[in-house]
């Protein structure tokens, strides 16, 4: 599996906050598939925002080269424990990266790593480039949905 994670809530704004995007095979997520994406929150909870629902991943055989295989959606991509190495990564990340490599940069990390076998792979680490234009863009904002956040749906009754 790999996935990428920014140091950054992208849908909640919050810079305490994390969004991971992880896929099955080598590279999806980085490659633009419907990766399975959450929100992991500065309290530890987290939520799924989309499932992952590619129907063919790549594949890295022994032998050399690359290969595809048949996705199935049965079960999620990451379990609890992929979740918490990963919070724990990004906890070590924001404590120490600046101080390592004497920089001043405070802004949010673009980090790429996978897991296999359960065990987390570092790949890179880069600071994350925001389109802060595109933050005040007059454009983007009349075709981004107004969504009421308060409105609750009734649950529905039985037939």
């Amino acid at each position: 599996m790999f996935w990428g994670l920014i140091t950054k809530g992208i849908s909640s704004g919050n810079e305490q906050d994390l969004t991971i995007a992880f896929s099955r095979g080598a590279g999806g997520a980085v490659d633009g598939q419907a990766a399975e994406s959450y929100l992991i929150k500065e309290n530890g909870d987290y939520e799924l925002i989309s499932p992952a629902r590619e129907a063919y991943h790549n594949t890295l055989p022994a032998t050399g080269g690359t290969g595809k295989k048949i996705a199935t959606f049965e079960k999620a991509i990451l379990n609890a424990n992929n979740i918490d190495q990963i919070k724990t990564l990004a906890s070590e990340i924001r404590k120490t990266l600046a101080k390592k490599t004497t920089s001043n940069y405070k802004g949010a990390y673009d980090v790429e790593l996978g897991f296999k076998e359960n065990k987390l792979w570092l790949f890179q680490i880069r600071p994350f480039v925001e389109n802060k234009k595109a933050l005040g863009s007059e454009y983007l904002e009349s075709i981004t949905p107004k969504i009421n956040t308060k409105k609750e749906i009734a649950p529905s009754t039985p037939l």
